[in-house]
């Protein structure tokens, strides 16, 4: 193990720990400029495996806290909100990200604002774009995705033994459906800013899953992909919410209503509301959802629902 010594870029210096295989090809130096500022000024400690062809394949950054409490004293409520909502719901495009904090025009003066603050953020470390967008008639920034960056993560989950990871780019089958519960969340906040509704609490995976026991006595896990809880009148709707892309076979339905059913019998959410929530299965088209009723079919008259996207706030906020 060597010890390097490198300059940061601005007249400091910073050590870097590095084993070679073979001869160094390539400075260690000449990676720094490829960091977010906030990596490449802020590292008190870092170490990098090195392969002979000059690619790192790790890098460990410790961002001390008294640096990331200066970076949280930079941020407004939006900034904090913004960050919320990317802890919440993992990932979001430029265009969700305004329609929750800046209002759902886009006009000139709304893409300035969105563009301004997220490139911010991103300098700062909190949010980070990927590398993969999403497709549709909307190109350029709005379809860019964001998820929060390494300081983002640690600021959202202060005093939990977390490790801040660099998000890398998934795929698209995970972009997509993570994006689809994203886009559930906003259309409900859009219509609590409507008056519509009251919007107590929203899970997204993995906070929305619950533990439990089966018959047997195994431990498993009920995964809906989001819970939701919302307010009309005098009365509080809870829903677990099942994003169905079409890519789950009929057997695969059956089962996951089936875990539905096991859970009920448990008791855990009637002793906790005195009902077992709803469960609404979002399709992407009339066919599919003829295809997830008959696939539930078997399980018998349970509280299953079935809508697609636009029809989904009105069965949320249905109060029978």
């Amino acid at each position: 193990m060597r010890r390097v010594v490198v300059p940061d870029g601005s007249g400091g210096r910073h050590e870097a720990h590095g084993r070679a295989h073979g001869r160094l090809t390539t400075r260690l130096a000449s990676y720094l400029p490829r960091w977010p500022d906030l990596v490449r000024n802020d590292i008190d400690s870092s170490r990098l495996m090195v392969v002979r062809r000059g690619r790192p394949t790790m890098t460990r950054v410790y961002l001390h806290p008294a640096r990331l409490a200066d970076l949280a004293d930079r941020l407004d409520d939006r900034d904090r909100s913004i960050l919320d909502d990317l802890s919440r719901v993992r990932l979001a495009t430029a265009l969700q990200l305004q329609r929750l904090h800046h209002g759902p025009g886009d006009n000139e003066a709304a893409r300035y604002r969105r563009l301004r603050q997220l490139k911010r953020l991103t300098r700062l470390g909190m949010t980070t774009p990927l590398q993969r967008r999403v497709g549709g008639t909307d190109g350029g920034s709005v379809s860019t995705v964001y998820a929060l960056g390494l300081a983002g993560q640690r600021l959202c989950a202060p005093g939990v033994d977390v490790r801040a990871r660099r998000p890398s780019t998934p795929g698209t089958p995970f972009v997509t459906h993570t994006l689809t519960i994203t886009e559930l969340y906003v259309r409900l906040r859009e219509a609590e800013a409507a008056g519509r509704l009251e919007l107590i609490g929203f899970e997204a995976e993995p906070t929305a899953w619950r533990p439990f026991h089966d018959h047997g006595g195994r431990a498993v896990m009920l995964k809906p992909d989001a819970y939701a809880v919302v307010g009309t009148g005098e009365f509080e709707q809870h829903a677990f919410v099942e994003v169905d892309l079409g890519t789950t076979s009929p057997k695969r339905l059956t089962l996951k209503g089936q875990r539905y059913l096991d859970y009920s019998s448990t008791r855990l959410e009637q002793r906790r509301l005195g009902v077992f929530p709803a469960v609404i299965w979002v399709a992407p088209d009339e066919a599919r959802a003829s295809v997830i009723a008959q696939a539930l079919r078997p399980l018998g008259d349970f509280c299953f629902e079935i809508v697609q996207l636009d029809d989904f706030v009105a069965a949320v906020e249905d109060e029978r």
